[in-house]
């Protein structure tokens, strides 16, 4: 997410005259994209509620919604899409103001529903999710009308200490899920809370939950407060539906490694920062729990690990990808043939702690992407491109 920017307005300095943004979108990661979401905020002072986004003086259908934000009155968040070619780039301009025509915003897409405790987002006769609203799972349901993908109460963030002692979010003191943006083409939902671990620390928790309609994901995004450097270890747990017979799972190491994986059967994909010996590895295991490895890279290979996997059975296909994943800190993905996924992120304690990126605030970012067997058909977009979104500037020339 960028900064706030602020923007006066570029027409005259009457009142209601419009106001004018100007960014620039770049293609970074060498890859086509397909209708990829696209968010940013700024500040747009007097806006009115009326916006308008444009690219070479045409409309581009996008969603503008005011947020809450402390000491901020006119912050707007900004949603849209964009086809952009590999590193290409695109030119768009925002207006706002009391005398500007509001721009066409889509008239269906995700809509959020809530019945008791349950909350729903998703499409009407599509794709949706389901969890509880307290995220003591923070997925119990996701479904397309012809395909269930995950169905259970087995997802859950939890935390571990570095004495070892564990809670997970939503078992204590919680304040509640709250809606930060909504509308056809993104939801984003927060929770805040303090957990709470039984004879140990309290951490302060923000779960933020975002939906795009452009795209089957999920993007999960969990930070939590370390300021004592108490917290070891910070796990997502989920659980696929999976017929096992066998599935296929491929992994995104410093190359592609794929595998196949009875109903009995576990795989793991382990891998640090650089200096980690060997940087990555992928072990199995089966009824006995041993481990042996099936894959392990060599001294010599300096590329980056990717940190995504594929699970997929005969008709349906996740993709888990991480962000930043063995950058700073030990990071796993674990898959199990009856459908379990594990995300583990355990940290340096200890001197290396100091050296790792504000190690205060401990971040865990990743993305549920859900779509039909095979996934080179059923996904328009791979984890590759999930992890190297476009990038925003504002104030690039327009033209």
């Amino acid at each position: 997410m960028c900064a706030l920017p602020a923007f006066a307005s570029t027409a005259s300095a009457k009142a209601g005259s419009a106001s004018r943004a100007r960014f620039r979108l770049l293609e970074t990661g060498g890859l086509l994209r397909f209708g990829f979401p696209v968010h940013a905020e700024f500040d747009a002072p007097g806006h009115g509620g009326r916006f308008r986004l444009t690219r070479g003086g045409k409309p581009v259908p996008a969603q503008f919604r005011p947020l809450d934000r402390p000491g901020r009155s006119d912050a707007v968040a900004l949603d849209f899409t964009t086809s952009v070619g590999p590193l290409g780039q695109e030119d768009y301009e925002v207006e706002f103001g009391p005398s500007v025509e509001p721009g066409p915003e889509p008239k269906t897409g995700l809509v959020l529903e809530r019945e008791g405790s349950l909350v729903r987002v998703g499409k009407r006769s599509g794709l949706h999710w389901e969890f509880p609203s307290d995220l003591t799972s923070w997925l119990t349901r996701s479904a397309d009308g012809k395909r269930i993908y995950a169905d259970g109460s087995a997802s859950e963030l939890r935390l571990e200490t570095t004495d070892g002692k564990r809670a997970k979010v939503g078992s204590t003191g919680r304040d509640g899920l709250v809606v930060d943006r909504e509308g056809p083409l993104a939801i984003r939902l927060v929770q805040t809370s303090t957990i709470s671990v039984a004879g140990g620390p309290e951490f302060r928790s923000r779960v933020v939950l975002d939906f795009v309609s452009s795209k089957s994901w999920i993007e999960v995004t969990w930070e939590v407060e370390d300021p004592r450097g108490e917290l070891r270890r910070q796990e997502a747990s989920l659980r696929l539906l999976l017929d096992g017979k066998p599935n296929l799972v491929d992994f995104g190491a410093s190359s592609w490694v794929y595998e196949q994986l009875k109903a009995d059967e576990t795989t793991r994909f382990v891998a640090g920062p650089e200096g980690r010996k060997p940087r990555w590895a992928i072990e199995q295991s089966g009824k006995d729990g041993r481990r042996r490895a099936f894959a392990i890279s060599v001294s010599e290979d300096t590329r980056e690990v990717e940190g995504w996997a594929h699970v997929a059975d005969a008709t349906r296909c996740t993709a888990i990808a991480v962000d930043d994943f063995a950058a700073h800190a030990e990071d796993s993905l674990e898959l199990g043939g009856s459908g379990e996924v594990v995300i583990s992120r355990e940290y340096p304690t200890g001197p290396k702690r100091s050296k790792t990126t504000d190690a205060s605030r401990r971040l865990l970012r990743f993305w549920i992407h859900v779509v039909p067997t095979p996934v080179q058909v059923g996904a328009l977009t791979s984890p590759q491109a999930i992890l190297a979104p476009p990038k925003l500037v504002w104030g690039s020339p327009v033209g």
